[in-house]
């Protein structure tokens, strides 16, 4: 009879640490600040953008998407967020001297 008790203890604890760890891994992807979330939108904006840096954006879209790829979310976030910038009438910010 106890080890009833204990087969089911376990896989209670076994559940509940599987849906806490799903919890976990799902709450970064929710932020509007992901790559994927940035690109979608930036692939929505540029179908009806008329700045003349489309082309520029583009490219920025690109290489932040390329970034996100390699695990590099954090610069990858700031191309994708210039990119938009741009195709939204604005002005990029001053790119740094690269080393």
């Amino acid at each position: 009879m106890k080890s009833r008790y204990l087969i089911a203890a376990a896989s209670a604890a076994v559940l509940a640490s599987s849906f806490a760890m799903a919890q976990d891994q799902a709450a970064p992807a929710s932020t509007d600040e992901s790559c994927a979330t940035l690109q979608t939108k930036f692939d929505a904006d540029v179908m009806t953008a008329n700045s003349a840096n489309v082309g520029q954006a583009q490219s920025l879209r690109e290489e932040g998407a390329k970034l996100c790829s390699e695990g590099n979310e954090a610069e990858g976030v700031a191309k994708l967020k210039e990119a938009l910038t741009l195709i939204e009438g604005g002005q990029a910010p001053e790119q740094a001297p690269q080393s």
